[in-house]
């Protein structure tokens, strides 16, 4: 999980050579949990990306109004609206300019996950997940590769 990833290879995040196309990417990162939020964007920040958060969906449309974003990664359960409202919003709102989403959920069920992939996210995680299996989809993501990768 992300914490147990931060605890082992904190010292490693900033050593690890990031690649100079990385330095420019913005993702934003929408989860109620702060803390899961904050270790998260420590991590895309150690990778090299500028980390946007967000506690909510309707806080994470409203910044990107103002700022937008190379990707996004949403928790589904939160407060005000679920990560699949939030992703159908930012949809609708951006049409063809949507940037690529990846949602992560506790919840493992079926018909999440093709709801999912009907919505057109790039990939789904199931909490708790493997940094670096993130991290390799986002990679695969931001070089342009569709992976409609759903880890379990």
């Amino acid at each position: 999980n992300i914490m147990a990833y931060l605890a082992t290879h904190q010292h490693s995040l900033h050593a690890h050579e990031i690649p100079k196309e990385r330095k420019d990417v913005r993702i934003l990162v929408v989860d109620d949990d702060d803390l899961t939020r904050h270790l998260l964007g420590l991590a895309l920040n150690g990778w090299g990306c500028e980390c946007v958060e967000a506690e909510n969906g309707r806080i994470a449309l409203e910044k990107l109004e103002i700022n937008p974003v190379d990707l996004v990664i949403s928790d589904q359960q939160m407060p005000i609206m679920t990560g699949t409202e939030f992703i159908t919003e930012l949809h609708s709102r951006h049409k063809e300019c949507s940037p690529p989403v990846i949602l992560m959920s506790g919840d493992n069920h079926p018909e999440l996950q093709n709801n999912a992939r009907e919505l057109g996210v790039e990939a789904f995680f199931r909490k708790p997940y493997q940094m670096e299996t993130l991290l390799q989809t986002l990679e695969s993501i931001l070089d342009n590769r569709r992976t409609h990768a759903f880890v379990n």
